[in-house]
């Protein structure tokens, strides 16, 4: 069994981890900004070396629930994580400070699917992916229909009816 596992809001508390750097930093310009447009801002800082995270800094943000499911789960997860790579892997390597266990997958701008798509023969069945973007399930579901699909909503908004939805890693069959 091999689980593909998105970070923001899936593993990561992101909307805690925003409220902490927006303020560690003085940053509260930036909450007239779209999420996207945030993201983009936050990673031109990170390439700039004008945001930088201490090893183990960002742990707190974890789920406890991800954090035991990556610790009973260990050898059979992969993250696979989009959007602003140097922010992405600022936030990632202060979470797993330690060298991780686990493969991390930074795909950018590319839609998950595709990108699962290249390399999942290279994990064991059944594959499992869980994340709470749409559009990245819709992409999953079209490249890769061997794979189970979650809906992780970690906001307690119901889903979107489209795949199964789960609130947190207990709720996985």
């Amino acid at each position: 069994m091999t689980y593909f596992l998105d970070f923001d809001r899936t593993l990561f508390d992101t909307s805690a981890f925003l409220a902490y750097i927006l303020e560690r930093d003085n940053l509260s310009r930036l909450l007239s900004l779209s999420e996207v447009e945030m993201a983009t801002e936050l990673n031109s800082l990170t390439t700039k070396g004008l945001l930088v995270f201490a090893p183990g800094e960002l742990q707190r943000f974890m789920y406890p629930d991800a954090d035991e499911f990556l610790r009973k789960n260990n050898g059979n997860t992969a993250i696979v994580t989009a959007g602003n790579v140097e922010l992405q892997k600022a936030k990632l390597e202060s979470v797993f400070h330690v060298k991780p266990s686990l493969p991390i997958f930074y795909n950018g701008d590319e839609r998950k699917g595709t990108f699962i798509a290249r390399m999942i023969s290279s994990y064991e069945e059944p594959l499992i992916f869980i994340d709470d973007k749409i559009s990245e399930l819709d992409s999953v579901a079209l490249h890769c229909p061997q794979v189970q699909l979650y809906e992780m909503r970690r906001d307690g908004v119901s889903g979107a009816g489209t795949h199964a939805v789960i609130r947190s890693f207990d709720e996985l069959p």
